[in-house]
């Protein structure tokens, strides 16, 4: 869940119009994420090669809530005078938890979303 502030880029550099097919719209805010945990484990049924192997990790994961921050770009194609299709990579940006999978930055954890979505403006 995020709260973000967004700017339209192609209206703040080139000035708003109606009929404009293509925009840009920064965003960035404040964002609480929700993590789930794994219990499984692998059994018996699992057929595996001679020469490999499988074995399960006593991983322990992170599933309270977490504070941190998120930003990114929305490009939006307008294909209708209200229906636009969109494009959003985002990046979030939460404190270091060595019990979270992402990519470690100083003391910072991060993850990259790119979501693929059809929006309704009134």
């Amino acid at each position: 869940m995020a709260l973000n502030y967004l700017l339209n880029v192609t209206n703040l550099c080139s000035g708003y119009q109606s009929n404009r097919m293509f925009e840009a719209e920064l965003f960035a805010g404040p964002a609480l994420l929700l993590s789930l945990g794994n219990s499984t484990e692998p059994d018996g049924s699992i057929k595996v090669n001679s020469s490999h192997t499988m074995s399960y990790s006593q991983r322990k994961y992170n599933t309270s809530p977490l504070m941190g921050a998120n930003g990114g770009i929305k490009i939006k194609m307008n294909v209708a005078k209200h229906i636009a299709v969109t494009l959003t990579p985002q990046l979030y940006v939460v404190r270091y938890d060595p019990n979270l999978l992402g990519v470690n930055m100083m003391k910072l954890r991060t993850f990259q979303t790119l979501n693929l979505g059809v929006q309704y403006t009134l």
